[in-house]
């Protein structure tokens, strides 16, 4: 006759009953799985939707950020060009170069049809000259 051991298991298998190193790996598996599946399970929407709100407000700065560095840029390289075209300004002021102006067309008469049967337009333009005094 068989003697049973405490758990009511024959003494003769208890040693069968050894954990094996797969027992023991699936265990662990299994309980690792257990803890992550239940801290998921407290992690409500709310967090979730939180730590997204977080990492948007952290992009939004970074790019706010960088808008703030183009328009810096923008600012130095448009104040540089002002610079050179009132330096241009300046020389063109003191080259005293003449300048001409066309004054509005007077029109003599009307727009006609020649007999060729070409469009005429009969006007009279003057140019005055600005920007030296003459002699």
């Amino acid at each position: 006759m068989r003697s049973l051991g405490d758990s009511g298991i024959p003494e003769e298998n208890k040693k069968n009953e050894a954990p094996s190193w797969r027992r023991i790996i699936a265990n662990f598996v299994q309980t690792y799985a257990d803890a992550q599946r239940t801290k998921n399970e407290k992690e409500r929407a709310e967090n979730r939707s939180a730590n997204w709100t977080a990492w948007a407000t952290v992009a939004i700065a970074i790019l706010t950020a960088v808008t703030i560095g183009v328009g810096i840029s923008q600012y130095i390289i448009f104040d540089r060009q002002l610079g050179v075209m009132q330096g241009q300004l300046t020389e063109m002021q003191a080259e005293q170069r003449p300048w001409i102006y066309s004054e509005t067309p007077v029109f003599l008469k009307s727009i006609v049809q020649n007999i060729a049967g070409v469009w005429e337009i009969s006007s009279s333009l003057s140019f005055r000259i600005l920007g030296i005094s003459q002699p």
